[in-house]
């Protein structure tokens, strides 16, 4: 995988500690010395030498590291110096790498990590190699190489077998016309996952050519080496352990609270320890697990040298391969699910390349694929000035024809539902009435049909697009509700209340349509924000403008409301009516629910 974080002054300190050349030679952990790598290196006289803190300190202050020339008379307003993007191998690699007894494996394992990151570095060069010019009024950005000091780790923080490279990226870079300058960084950014997932495609393809490897893909589409249980990948990631035991204690999940753990839970490496000895520790815990040198060989069986996949004939592909047309797509899209396809893995030059001639093809011809238009990056990418991106950031948005098809058809079945009724509703597609003016009046009269229909002993379901919808579709209609499966399983003669569906995929819509009219159930649509009821026209979310939708509302855009009662069942041994408040200003929150604990007291 890869991450990319950014490096402040001060920064090449963690970097040369462990080198043999550094300025204070390390007597525990000693690492390969860091090497210049990119484009730009070459023409500063770089490229393939040793890192050495002055030239890192000159280039880090835009000074050329031979001459001590002035490259940016401005760099010294930068507060990014460099960009560390981190490409880590599998567990199951860096297990193999830290415990093989056969030197030529350990040596083959390190190859094909090494060649892997120059692979992926290319594509971000090509990519995410950006410096921003204004011309003419207006912001736009031009290609530029990359200057960075690669250094090979083996070792996490945590002391398990972890091979990873930092290839720290200088925040500097030079345009067509010679004139260097700080980097546009939010393109490395947005291309990290991209690169991440071409890296780990041509790391398998170099261990299926250098030694024979097989591939085990797990439920969250990474890939381990086949032949080394699910419980040695265990053993050897304390620090995902360390990480997933901070959210577990504060109940959080996702990327972003990982993130922060990660941070919150991260301790200095330790570097007093020889990398010997960690190896004998590494050989005794991976023998008690069952990894022992009969497994290794059996692992890696190495039937010798053979050629990388060639992309011109289709390579194996996976099962459960990601499928991103069905939807909107962007030519990175379609890098990531071809590369995330190929069960053994391709050279990532070939993914990328196989990737713009098939669309290339299909766009000339006008048959299949459609350009739907253009989208920017995600909004949390954005300058602190909340300025837009500017223009060669953005990226083309296509479609395919079925899904245009498809599309556009559900269209048609939305706009033709009925108003929503005051008495029990008939099998088909229900919205709020029309002469609903506010989100309150849309909640209003989704729960008194979903009243009417618990009353009457009828299945009732809420599906939402995600946690967030849920939660807001709870608050809203008095119901709890649920994300949708792909294929869903719905009573026969139901309610199923479809909630933000101007936020769901186009696809998991047409087939909730499909599955309600198969089992004779009645399906309200209600859009998240569109006012009066009015049901938007469904798109996948974040997806360009131009479609047949709006973009979705946050549960947070709408307006306070005062309390009412809803018809819900009651879930609680106290039973009654459960009271929802909606309040639009936080502040407002304790004067709120003192008063809704005061009105409880006078009625008990």
């Amino acid at each position: 995988m890869l991450c990319v974080a950014t490096v402040s002054r001060g920064g090449i300190d963690y970097y040369l500690r462990t080198v043999p050349s550094g300025p204070v030679p390390s007597r525990g952990l000693v690492e390969a010395d860091g090497l210049w790598t990119g484009r730009l290196a070459a023409t500063l006289g770089l490229s393939g030498d040793r890192v050495e803190r002055g030239a890192v300190e000159a280039l880090w202050s835009g000074v050329h590291p031979r001459t001590g020339e002035t490259l940016d008379p401005r760099h010294a307003r930068v507060g990014v110096l460099a960009f560390d993007c981190t490409f880590s191998a599998p567990k199951s690699v860096s297990v193999v790498h830290a415990v093989a007894r056969d030197p030529e494996v350990v040596s083959e394992i390190a190859g094909a990590h090494e060649a892997s990151v120059a692979a992926a570095l290319s594509y971000v060069e090509d990519e995410a190699g950006r410096v921003r010019r204004r011309s003419g009024g207006e912001d736009r950005v031009v290609r530029s190489g990359l200057v960075a000091a690669s250094f090979v780790h083996r070792v996490s923080r945590a002391e398990d077998p972890h091979l990873h490279s930092h290839v720290v990226v200088a925040n500097l870079g030079k345009d067509e016309d010679g004139r260097w300058s700080a980097l546009d960084g939010r393109a490395l950014f947005l291309h990290a996952g991209t690169a991440g997932v071409l890296y780990r495609a041509q790391l398998r393809a170099e261990l299926v050519s250098r030694l024979g490897v097989a591939w085990r893909w797990r439920e969250d589409g990474f890939a381990d080496l086949a032949g080394l249980r699910t419980e040695v990948v265990r053993e050897f990631s304390r620090r995902s352990a360390e990480i997933a035991a901070s959210l577990a204690s504060e109940g959080r999940s996702g990327a972003r609270a990982s993130r922060v753990a990660a941070s919150r839970t991260r301790a200095a490496k330790d570097l007093s320890v020889r990398y010997e000895e960690l190896v004998a520790r590494w050989t005794d815990r991976a023998a008690s697990v069952g990894v022992t040198e009969r497994v290794i060989e059996a692992v890696v069986p190495r039937r010798g040298q053979v050629a990388l996949v060639d992309l011109s004939r289709d390579g194996r592909v996976r099962r459960g391969a990601p499928n991103v047309l069905d939807a909107p797509f962007t030519q990175q899209d379609l890098v990531v699910a071809r590369a995330q396809s190929l069960e053994d893995g391709a050279p990532a030059a070939a993914i990328v390349e196989r990737v713009a001639s098939d669309l290339r093809d299909a766009v000339a011809r006008g048959s299949g694929v459609e350009v739907r238009g253009r989208r920017a990056p995600t909004a949390s990418l954005r300058t602190r000035t909340g300025s837009t991106f500017p223009s060669g950031v953005v990226e083309r948005v296509l479609v395919t024809s079925r899904h245009l098809e498809r599309e556009r058809t559900l269209a048609a079945q939305v706009g033709a539902a009925h108003d929503l009724v005051g008495g029990p509703l008939p099998p088909g597609l229900w919205r709020p009435p029309s002469r609903a003016r506010s989100p309150f009046e849309v909640g209003s009269e989704v729960a008194r049909a979903i009243g009417v229909a618990a009353r009457s002993g009828r299945p009732v379901i809420v599906l939402a697009p995600g946690g967030l919808e849920a939660a807001h579709a709870e608050a809203v209609l008095g119901f709890p509700a649920v994300a949708p499966t792909d294929t869903p399983r719905l009573a026969r003669d139901g309610l199923v209340v479809a909630f933000a569906v101007d936020a769901w995929p186009v696809a998991t819509l047409d087939r909730l349509v499909a599955c309600a009219a198969a089992s004779r159930s009645s399906l309200v649509l209600v859009s998240s924000g569109a006012p009066g009821g009015a049901v938007a026209s469904p798109r996948g979310r974040g997806r360009a403008a131009g479609g047949v939708g709006r973009p979705p509302a946050k549960a947070t855009d709408a307006p306070a409301f005062a309390a009412w009662e809803t018809s819900r069942p009651p879930r609680g041994p106290g039973g009654g009516p459960v009271d929802v408040v909606l309040v639009e200003d936080a502040r407002h929150l304790p004067r709120a629910a003192s008063e809704l604990c005061d009105r409880y007291r006078a009625e008990t």
